[in-house]
């Protein structure tokens, strides 16, 4: 079971009671990485898959702000750690989410056994040296009985040709070699074990009766006996990378240790954006080492890359290549600036706050005032030059290596083979509120003094929260920041659960909350004030009595009338001379989306016509646009707009939809008709075609359907000459030279004169009979339409 309590409290201070509250847990595995054992392995490996389902819950807050919440964890044993997560919301008055995000560890073994690393290559025929540990969940040792086994892995591996290339594939035979039960003292466990055999081989540590363990491969070789089937194939190795610090600062040396498989020529890089430096070294049975002067231009970190390269003549081992990469960062104190933040830790609102920053003289300095709600919200945190201009960077260098490419068998040969758019802004909501006041200020640049000060007042508005004053400063190479918070609360704090919008006759039930933040019991008349239209269907004045930090919540009914507007709704409670207000305005918008109807017909001399939508639309809504024309156009003049689309798709999309384009200026005019300013100007649409037909030409003038490639289509080839043609005629700008090679690919096809076959039904009998290919005429159509008519054909 996993008991877990949640607490929330209003930024402004008291227990947010009666909120909804969700948590999901979710669980998965984690390492076990004890303080002071960096040499030992004890990740657990285990015999099947393990999955874990997430878990949900919800439940509300008590009157102290607080919830108890209870997850059943799953049944598993001896598996490792176990991390879980988990993620709470809890919902304020107004149902808007605040997260928090939670971690805990499971324990599911009384111990924990660790294996000490072993040189990965051994290539001596000497004992090797088995050292096991048992720790406590707190990382104490403790005496534990245990199952040592070694187990020899072996590859029937065999050399074949798939996709045109060369490769191994290998497949895993396991056999015991060493199997006994031991115990762990407290000072650990150590044997002496020689294999009896080359090859690879695995030590398997497991608590008795678990079928998980902890495992510690190592490979042995004796002189030039190894047998290929005793490895999977893989003739890279690693090299491992030490430095004698985490940190360094500019002046200082790094020792750096280069822990290598196997003896040979040793090339180092510094790499970060590009290759700084480089060093090349002999690397022996012990590894390398490197003396590294830490340099300013380092900053704020660099890669150290390590290539090790085997002698030709050392063909004992298998491993031709070793690589290795390792970060280094740096630290210079010398860079920050000191900054420090001194403003009230509580306000009231609609009063000033001056803020001051001390920092040194002369510093650039900007601060900022926000809501932290909203910087909770977008999950913000406050700024600090020198971290962000200091922090950890990219590699940006991308190494290649083929030298493990060299196979033994040099010699074989391998090869490798639209919806409408009219008026989509009435479809948003027409009166839009500025409901929601941020509190966010922002200083702009200032200097400071020569004392090193600088001052910045901001007018806090109507609002209850936290603040977070945040600030930061840079002078030449130097940077600081600093944050601090800010409560803002009246002694009587109001909210409520008002909805964002209404719409004509809604009725709403709205609780409106009134919170004590101070420490002494408050009486207050309340009452509340609506205009627009809007009307309250319950009284809302009187008189409360508010607990020292307690809030109580009032329920009133609100009705919107039947006209569409804005809308304000006041809430005030008067305590002695103390008046505290909660204003917001509240959009009463129309709870359809826009209709259009159209209406036409034909009208004579001395003829009226009446058209009557009034009693099917809102009063207050309607806009009316009419259109007199004697060309028999004006029956499609409220679809003209449809003809304006992006040309994308194939290539016969892309024609289709700016053909009619060509001409939509000319029609616009004839029914003047407006543009839209939600569709894309047509002019850059045949551009933009204009310049796609020109990318899809081949060699030979034809044209494919997409970018990338295929053969060439004749229909579609006849189509972009026709539309280039017209749209050259149109006057948009086309490459002569892209027709003219369309006009010579549609001369050399017709001159080919090419049929095609065609089936049909006869009598109860498939029949075929041949035509000459419909693009033949097509393309004699364009020709004579460019000038290039084929006589011949």
């Amino acid at each position: 079971m996993l008991e877990t309590e949640i607490e929330a409290t209003n930024l402004f201070g008291p227990p947010a009671a009666g909120r909804k509250v969700e948590s999901e847990l979710r669980i998965s595995r984690d390492n076990f990485n004890p303080s002071g054992y960096e040499a030992y392995n004890f990740n657990i490996t285990t015999a099947g898959e393990i999955t874990f389902d997430q878990q949900l819950m919800e439940g509300t807050t008590g009157t102290d702000g607080k919830l108890k919440q209870t997850f059943q964890l799953p049944s598993f044993s001896n598996i490792g750690l176990l991390n879980a997560r988990l993620f709470t919301t809890v919902f304020d008055e107004t149902g808007r989410p605040v997260n928090r995000y939670t971690e805990a560890r499971i324990n599911t073994q009384p111990a924990f056994v660790g294996i000490k690393q072993i040189p990965t290559w051994l290539s001596q025929r000497r004992p090797i040296g088995i050292q096991l540990v048992s720790l406590s969940n707190a990382g104490k040792a403790v005496e534990t009985r245990v199952k040592l086994e070694v187990v020899r892995i072996q590859y029937q591996t065999v050399m074949e040709k798939k996709y045109g290339q060369i490769q191994y594939v290998s497949q895993r035979k396991e056999t015991s070699v060493f199997s006994r039960a031991v115990t762990i003292k407290a000072n650990g466990f150590a044997l002496d074990y020689t294999p009896p055999h080359d090859g690879n081989f695995e030590i398997r540590v497991s608590l008795i009766d678990s079928k998980n363990y902890v495992k510690q491969n190592f490979y042995a070789y004796y002189g030039e006996s190894g047998s290929m089937a005793s490895y999977n194939i893989n003739r890279e190795g690693e090299i491992g990378i030490e430095m004698d610090k985490s940190q360094y600062t500019p002046g200082e040396t790094a020792r750096i240790l280069f822990k290598t498989p196997f003896e040979g020529e040793l090339l180092v890089t510094l790499e970060r954006d590009k290759v700084l430096e480089h060093f090349t070294m002999q690397a022996g049975s012990a590894g390398a080492t490197l003396n590294l002067k830490i340099k300013e231009e380092y900053l704020p970190n660099i890669y150290v890359s390590a290539t090790l390269i085997r002698n030709i003549h050392n063909t004992s081992l298998p491993l031709t290549v070793a690589h290795g990469y390792a970060n280094i960062g740096f630290n210079d104190p010398g860079r920050k600036m000191p900054l420090s933040i001194t403003a009230s830790s509580e306000s009231r609102s609609k009063v000033a706050q001056t803020i001051t920053v001390k920092t040194e003289p002369g510093a650039e300095v900007t601060i900022a005032v926000v809501d932290e709600g909203i910087l909770q919200v977008k999950g913000y945190n406050s700024p600090d030059p020198y971290e962000w201009f200091f922090r950890k960077r990219a590699l940006e260098v991308e190494a290649f290596d083929l030298f493990d490419a060299l196979f033994p068998e040099l010699g074989t040969p391998s090869s490798t083979g639209g919806d409408r758019g009219f008026d989509l802004g009435k479809r948003l909501n027409p009166l839009a509120g500025k409901r929601i006041k941020l509190l966010s200020f922002w200083s702009g640049p200032l200097k400071a003094d020569a004392a090193g000060v600088v001052r910045y007042t901001v007018r806090i508005p109507e609002f209850s929260g936290k603040a977070r004053i945040m600030a930061v400063s840079y002078n030449k190479n130097r940077y600081g920041g600093a944050s601090k918070n800010m409560t803002i609360a009246d002694p009587v704090v109001i909210s409520t659960s008002l909805p964002r919008f209404l719409s004509p006759g809604d009725k709403v039930k709205v609780m409106a909350t009134f919170t004590n933040t101070t420490k002494q019991e408050i009486t207050a008349e309340v009452k509340s004030i609506v205009s627009g239209s809007l009307t309250t269907t319950q009284p809302t004045s009187g008189s409360i009595r508010l607990p020292a930090g307690k809030e109580l919540q009032l329920p009133f009914e609100l009705k919107a009338g039947k006209q569409t507007g804005m809308a304000k709704l006041s809430l005030q409670a008067t305590s002695g001379n103390e008046k505290y207000t909660w204003t917001a305005d509240v959009p009463v918008r129309p709870a359809n989306l826009p209709q259009m109807v159209t209406k036409g017909g034909i009208i004579r001399d001395n003829e009226q016509v009446t058209f009557s939508s009034a009693s099917e639309l809102m009063p207050g809504t309607i806009e009316t646009e009419g259109l007199l024309t004697s060309n028999p156009m004006g029956e499609y003049a409220q679809n003209l707009s449809e003809l304006i689309n992006y040309p994308y798709g194939c290539l016969e999309q892309v024609i289709s939809k700016v053909f009619p384009q060509l001409y939509y200026e000319d029609l616009s005019k004839m029914l003047s008709q407006k543009p839209s300013p939600l569709k894309p100007d047509p002019n850059t649409n045949v551009q933009e075609a204009v310049r796609r037909i020109a990318s899809l030409q081949q060699y030979n003038g034809g044209l494919v359907m997409w970018p990338s490639g295929g053969e060439v289509n004749w229909w579609n080839t006849a189509y972009a000459g026709h539309f280039l043609y017209e749209a050259d005629k149109a006057g948009y700008t086309t490459n002569p030279t892209v027709s003219e090679n369309i006009n010579r690919y549609l001369t050399a096809m017709i001159k080919q004169k090419p049929s095609t076959a065609y089936y049909f039904m006869d009598e109860g009998r498939w029949r075929s009979r041949t035509f000459s290919q419909r693009e033949i005429f097509y393309s004699l159509y364009v020709l004579a339409l460019n000038g290039k008519q084929h006589i011949p054909t």
